[in-house]
């Protein structure tokens, strides 16, 4: 089975069936649940689901492996149910690897995130109010919103208004609304006009709420005279909205759009409004993509739409829009970029003059092959390696190399991922062209060898990914002569492939070599010592691959260091 074929199964419609759906709460039994559909076009059996919480705490039990059997043919699925059951948990995301094996066959998998909740008991909380101009000519009407922040259902709920000395109610000044449903708001009027009796400035109304005869708010609402309230331009936002996101949203784009609803006494401008971007505000159009829709006549009030594009920092962003010197109620958007998961495919093809090749793949893979992990660089790591004469010959390199573009069609890699390609083996120029000598290669027939452009390059150009190639087939085993042109060959095909970066064992002068001391090729001891960051001293200094000490080696570091070795060998 190729791994085109490992691959033809798909998950889908995956769900979290828990109380609300979304989340798992404390002693909860829940499920996950998706459907494994077949599109191999053959049964496929001795199937298993290997699920791993990859967040590194056990605070949630679940089947860890599971066996599901035959799954059929072609547009047969199968549906899959992984108990899940919290324990002492607390509020967090757990990230769930789900893998899919055939035997000892690798299908596909892919990540679910799991988010952990501690229900919370019924809040009430006043989430704002809003005077208004009434239809009627003297009517002003008061709009109190409260909400239940809890995971429960209040008890029952009553409402007070007391207006001041001078303040007609048109509507009951006590409501009994029944409970508040969890995570929900509710919305009460109180209706009201003045009488010759009212000489204050401002009509403040104070408000109670009770919930079950015990009081919870107590506040003086303050608002204009006949008008709304005296903050101002009330402004809600929309877009994130908090009534279903909470004032908390996540992104991995470095841009988001926000859009709010505006009710003003009086007529706003562009520039009544400011954008304020974790307390400072924004000034210019680098960072102010702003439109404010034409006014409406909303029950006496001027309604806008405010919409705005704004840049984001890695992090936590603290939004807010800023009406006429009044900010709004903040919002915070993370921004958090997607991350790459790594693809390492090392080839190391055996000839009887290069002892090293097969050697120099393996310990390249395995200085990757344990690098993936929440707490690191990438998430998740595949290495896949080939250094036996039967993986290694034309048909096992080509295949390798098609199995990448196969997993680029199928989904397995993706636009955010990097795939790093490891060649040891000999080049050749033959006929003009750059080849890479597979296991086996005969001289008699030195066209059937592995042709660098076609074979390597051009699959490789297929993904739209990040792609790196590390190149070690400029050698020829003791440094014998007759590769004149290979170096300057290399480096022309990387000059014309731009999308993949190339990091080759010699310069259009040198040769690479190995040597039985490092039982290693040349360049491969230098990426090693890099990736070690060991460092070494010579008459032109001391050197270290990782410069800045940031725990990362980029490609300029590792070629300078690379470079700086070979001189010193």
């Amino acid at each position: 089975m190729g791994v085109r074929d490992q691959n033809a199964v798909e998950i889908a419609e995956i769900k979290l069936n828990s109380q609300d759906n979304k989340t798992i709460q404390r002693n909860e039994n829940a499920y996950l649940s998706f459907r494994l559909n077949n599109k191999s076009g053959a049964e496929l059996g001795d199937i298993k689901v290997e699920v791993e919480d990859r967040t590194g705490t056990s605070r949630l039990e679940y089947w860890a492996v599971n066996y599901l059997g035959q799954v059929g043919s072609e547009r047969s699925g199968k549906i899959v149910r992984i108990p899940v059951r919290s324990k002492d948990i607390t509020n967090g995301e757990h990230n769930f690897n789900l893998k899919i094996t055939s035997g000892d066959k690798y299908l596909t998998e892919t990540d679910v995130k799991l988010v952990t909740r501690v229900p919370l008991p019924a809040s009430l909380q006043l989430a704002g109010y809003n005077y208004f101009n009434s239809t009627r000519s003297d009517e002003v009407t008061l709009r109190v919103t409260l909400e239940n922040a809890g995971d429960a259902n209040s008890g029952p709920t009553e409402v007070v208004f007391t207006p001041p000395v001078g303040i007609r109610p048109s509507s009951t000044a006590s409501t009994n609304i029944g409970p508040i449903a969890a995570r929900s708001k509710r919305e009460i009027d109180f209706l009201f006009t003045k009488t010759p009796q009212f000489t204050g400035a401002a009509v403040n109304v104070v408000l109670v709420v009770k919930e079950g005869g015990t009081e919870k708010i107590r506040k003086t609402l303050e608002g204009r005279k006949g008008g709304i309230g005296s903050g101002g331009a009330v402004s809600i936002w929309t877009d994130p909205d908090p009534n279903e996101v909470g004032n908390r949203v996540k992104t991995n784009s470095n841009q988001k759009e926000i859009k709010m609803n505006v009710l003003s006494e009086k007529g706003l401008e562009p520039k009544s409004f400011k954008l304020r971007v974790n307390g400072v505000e924004m000034e210019g159009s680098k960072f102010n993509e702003q439109e404010l829709s034409a006014p409406k006549r909303d029950t006496g009030l001027f309604s806008y739409t405010y919409r705005n594009k704004i840049p984001l920092i890695l992090g936590v962003n603290r939004v807010e829009v800023v009406i006429d010197g009044k900010p709004s109620e903040s919002i915070f958007i993370e921004y958090a970029p997607q991350r790459s998961n790594l693809f390492i495919l090392a080839i190391g093809p055996a000839h009887s003059d290069l002892l090293y090749t097969a050697k120099d793949a393996k310990d390249f893979a395995e200085v990757f092959r344990n690098q993936g992990g929440m707490d690191k660089l990438y998430p998740n790591v595949h290495v896949q390696e080939i250094t036996t004469p039967e993986t290694t010959n034309l048909t096992g390199i080509k295949a390798a190399m098609y199995d990448l573009n196969y997993m680029w069609k199928d989904g397995i890699i993706t636009p955010n991922d990097v795939v790093v390609v490891f060649l040891s083996s000999h080049g050749k120029m033959v006929e003009n062209r750059f080849k890479i000598l597979q296991s086996g290669y005969n001289p008699k027939y030195e066209n059937l060898s592995v042709d660098y452009k076609t074979d390597v390059l051009e699959v490789l150009d297929r993904l739209k990914c990040k792609k790196l190639i590390f190149l070690d087939a400029c050698h020829s085993g003791g440094a014998k002569d007759g590769f004149d042109g290979l170096s300057k060959a290399v480096i022309d095909l990387a000059n014309t492939h731009s999308g993949v970066s190339t990091l080759s064992s010699c310069k259009a002068d040198e040769k690479s070599y190995e040597a039985q001391n490092w039982q290693n090729g040349a360049f491969t001891e230098a990426i090693l010592e890099a990736f070690s960051n060991n460092s070494f001293s010579d008459a032109r200094g001391s050197f270290q691959a990782d410069v800045n000490n940031d725990r990362i080696i980029n490609l300029g570091e590792l070629t300078i260091f690379c470079n700086a070795e070979y001189l010193n060998w």
